[in-house]
């Protein structure tokens, strides 16, 4: 007995292993705002540092944490009763869901079970088979061959975002303005709206490249992958459909920041979590319920209000297919769109977000769409100046957009640095107008009576050696770092019209304002000691004896020799110094000015 019921000496309790008291109740505490198991683990070390924690110890609190007061499943069939419990809510609001255990491998006997499952489940439900058709998912083999197996006639799509992602991986096949013309192809292709005219598109850009022996190894890489295999990653595979599987991608992201919190969660722990999320997404179906209709915004109404529609006669070659090359059929493919009013558009916009301002346009001339009353007030601004181009040879090309012409003829003008990949307005160039801000009508800021180099972009009144003289001069007053130059480069060329010939890499700067580098570098691979390749902004070694034949070489593979001239920079320095350096006053007889020391 005790002598006091409620107070114990300290050697009257019994012996314990367990963590103190108060890091027990944190680490409840953390696991119930939903901390990770390594954030939880630092707060403990820092709010107890003197104290020794067992990493084991507290490891094992955590996971007991997460899992009291959660649900207990040991088998598939306590699973099932969970999930018919929790079928239909309090509130008569019916909320499906599927799930699916997928084996770590994922490999195809996971994802046959997975689609069989799915096809006895809509017989159960509905006495048919199941529908499913197109398929949409990355490049993953598994599923390829677990879709042909179950789903054979359903059309497997194959993700454009991750193919042109597996494309870019294999650009140092071919050199860096190869790439740039490859790129461009394959973003042009890829707007084929039809099954035919993407099939002829192929036949064209094979003939092409063909013609290119260096580029060979893509060639086949490119025809093996992505034509003979997979080859829906058009906008014509699944018309009106998503081409991208971005936005499931994007779920799976929110999944793991705002729920999981990117922790591997136990069965039974991840149901709750399972609950809250289709609570949420139950919630966001009333703010933002399923859209049958593509909505039309005020600015694409005030686009499709200053759109004209001329009539074409381009559908003969649509119909005959008989374009002469790849260019003959890109050009032919970007004078025209197919436009039906308020439903579709072959413009690379229409085919990407369903609307576009063709389709509205044409559906306000025959009265089928009326502007709402907020867009009215929009001012339409000023009138596009005229264009002077070839389109007056050819009056009869109707549908034409100024930025797609300018896109052919000023691909021989100027290179881009960096060429810019976006899902839909890629290649569309817009002409800038200048407005009454502008000052290209007000006052002659540059001499521009000796500069030969071409304008920054259309209609500039500023070369490309007069921007970049001045930007780089704006840099040297306050001594800011090259690559910090470059990024303000960057950016600039973000905000201005394309297409601009503004460069943005410290040599192509030094080489459009006439001003020679001082120093050069070439790279040797170790092993023969023989001078490597570069393309793609990667090192290559040629030589067929070495181990790392085409492949990029790191840095440990290869040496640098940097010639530096500095005869050059010491003239100029003299040169502007003379007079100081001749005076004996301030320099001494062994300095620069007296040679015979030399």
């Amino acid at each position: 007995m005790s002598r006091n019921t409620h107070q114990h000496e300290e050697n009257e309790r019994n012996p314990t292993t367990r963590l103190p008291s108060p890091v027990r109740q944190c680490v409840s505490n953390y696991v119930k705002c939903g901390l990770t198991e390594t954030q939880i683990k630092k707060t403990v070390t820092i709010n107890y540092s003197q104290a020794s924690v067992d990493e084991t110890k507290l490891h094992n609190l955590i996971t007991y944490e997460r899992r009291k007061d959660r649900p207990k499943i040991f088998s598939v069939y306590d699973m099932r009763n969970w999930c018919n419990e929790h079928k239909e809510n309090a509130n008569r609001h019916f909320k499906p869901f599927g799930m699916a255990l997928i084996s770590t491998d994922e490999d195809s006997e996971c994802f046959i079970h997975l689609f069989n499952s799915i096809n006895a489940l809509f017989l159960q439900e509905f006495n048919e088979p199941c529908p499913i058709n197109p398929i949409m998912a990355d490049g993953a083999p598994a599923i390829t061959n677990a879709l042909n197996m179950v789903f054979p006639n359903s059309r497997r799509l194959m993700c454009w975002s991750n193919m042109i992602k597996k494309c870019r991986h294999h650009r140092n096949l071919v050199n860096k303005n190869d790439w740039l013309m490859i790129d461009k192809d394959i973003h042009a292709l890829q707007l084929a709206f039809t099954d035919d005219i993407f099939d002829r598109g192929v036949f064209l850009l094979l003939q092409k490249w063909n013609q290119i022996p260096l580029i060979k190894q893509f060639v086949n890489y490119f025809t093996d992958q992505w034509v003979s295999n997979l080859c829906y990653w058009y906008e014509g595979a699944a018309f009106s459909k998503p081409s991208t599987n971005n936005g499931l991608e994007s779920l799976s992201g929110i999944i793991k920041q705002k729920y999981t919190l990117r922790n591997k969660l136990h069965l039974s722990a991840f149901l709750p979590k399972v609950e809250v999320m289709l609570s949420d997404w139950s919630q966001a179906s009333i703010t933002t319920p399923f859209a049958t209709v593509t909505d039309i915004t005020s600015e694409m109404e005030l686009h499709a209000y200053q759109c004209v529609m001329p009539t074409s006669t381009w559908l003969d070659l649509y119909k005959s297919s008989k374009w002469t090359s790849f260019d003959h059929y890109v050009a032919w493919k970007s004078s025209c769109w197919m436009v039906s009013p308020l439903s579709s558009c072959t413009y690379p916009v229409g085919l990407k977000q369903y609307r576009c301002k063709h389709s509205i346009g044409l559906a306000m001339m025959f009265n089928i769409y009326k502007v709402k009353d907020e867009s009215r007030i929009i001012p339409l601004g000023k009138r596009r100046a005229p264009v002077m181009s070839t389109k007056a040879d050819n009056p009869s090309n109707a549908h034409e957009d100024n930025a797609h012409e300018n896109d052919t003829h000023q691909d021989t003008k100027c290179k881009q640095d960096e060429f810019l990949h976006s899902d839909h307005l890629n290649f569309i160039n817009n002409t800038y107008i200048s407005d009454e801000d502008d000052t290209d009508y007000n006052e002659d800021i540059f001499n521009l009576s000796s500069d030969i180099s071409v304008p920054l972009y259309e209609n500039s009144h500023i070369s490309v050696k007069v921007a970049a003289t001045s930007i780089m001069s704006m840099a040297i007053e306050p001594d800011i770092p090259k690559h910090l130059t470059e990024r303000i480069l960057k950016f600039i060329k973000t905000l201005s019209p394309i297409p601009h010939c503004l460069p943005t890499i410290h040599r192509s700067i030094l080489k459009s304002i006439g001003v020679k580098p001082t120093s050069s570098s070439k790279f040797y691979c170790n092993s023969y000691l023989k001078l490597c390749a570069l393309r793609s902004g990667h090192k290559f070694c040629d030589n067929e004896k070495c181990e790392l034949i085409n492949k990029a070489e790191r840095n440990g593979n290869i040496s640098e020799a940097v010639t530096l001239d500095i005869k050059q920079p010491l003239k100029s320095i003299i040169t502007k110094n003379i007079y100081l350096f001749g005076n004996k006053k301030i320099f001494e007889s062994f300095d620069i000015s007296h040679d015979t020391h030399y």
